[in-house]
């Protein structure tokens, strides 16, 4: 989704196809796969080594394993502009998004795969929770890692002389409608 602004299973639930030498064809799975993947896979579809510098793991590994529900699927956002950064780790039937200076959000994706109950403050669901923080607090320190994205959008902005002359550059909204050509 361009634009997405929400870490919802909507705008993150995002399919990945691949196909190719060595990938079992028609295998549908559904374990989480993330951009730090790309790198892994490349270099394993080149049949380069492996990196082990880099994150991540080949999804021609992955395709040809059973599905690792209790592989974690990450996203974050650090809109310019947005007051918070944003994190969002899947595990198993859990989402669990963080955001720094506000409370956090648990979602059942198998009992509520609308994501429209939120059971971060539920007794019963502490644990969960907990452990989901844990997990995203041993991948990067998100206070951190929000400020240093804060930073560098604001040089960014300040190279194209402030936030008004950035707000100027690209695309002012949507994509055009195509128009067809006439003869």
């Amino acid at each position: 989704m361009w634009n997405k602004s929400t870490l919802y299973r909507e705008a993150t639930n995002i399919p990945m196809i691949i196909a190719g030498q060595d990938i079992p064809q028609g295998k549908v799975r559904s374990t989480h796969v993330n951009l730090i993947d790309i790198a892994p896979t490349l270099l394993d579809a080149a049949g380069l080594p492996p990196d082990p510098s880099l994150p991540g793991k080949s999804l021609i590994a992955l395709a040809q394993e059973a599905d690792d529900p209790m592989r974690i699927g990450f996203s974050e956002y650090h809109a310019v502009g947005s007051p918070s950064a944003a994190y969002m780790l899947r595990q198993g039937e859990w989402a669990y998004h963080h955001y720094v200076g506000y409370e956090p959000e648990l979602f059942n994706t198998q009992e509520d795969p609308g994501q429209t109950i939120n059971l971060a403050s539920d007794p019963n669901h502490a644990h969960i929770l907990s452990q989901l923080e844990l997990l995203l607090r041993q991948q990067l320190d998100p206070i951190a890692v929000d400020k240093q994205a804060k930073a560098d959008q604001d040089q960014l902005v300040a190279q194209f002389g402030g936030r008004d002359a950035a707000l100027q550059t690209g695309p002012l909204g949507a994509s055009p409608v195509p128009t067809i050509a006439s003869n």
